[in-house]
């Protein structure tokens, strides 16, 4: 996927979970979102000593009442 977008986070669970990134370079941290039945949570992903790591950054929501933008989930995992 060339990218996380409101569009691709806001469609419907399709029954099994789900992660979407949006890209980098190999080896590079980057901003994941993992899709499940109860919502949308993102992580920023990254490795070290060749082994994968996430911290959880919070819950989407596109008003960011509730959780983080995707605008601000991008600005925390950078």
């Amino acid at each position: 996927m060339a990218g996380l977008t409101d569009r691709t986070l806001r469609k419907k669970w399709a029954g099994k979970d789900e992660w979407l990134t949006d890209g980098g370079s190999r080896g590079a941290g980057r901003l994941i979102a993992k899709v499940t039945a109860a919502g949308i949570t993102f992580y920023y992903q990254y490795f070290i000593e060749g082994r994968r790591r996430f911290l959880a950054i919070g819950s989407y929501d596109p008003k960011g009442e509730r959780g983080r933008t995707l605008l601000e989930a991008r600005d925390q995992a950078h």
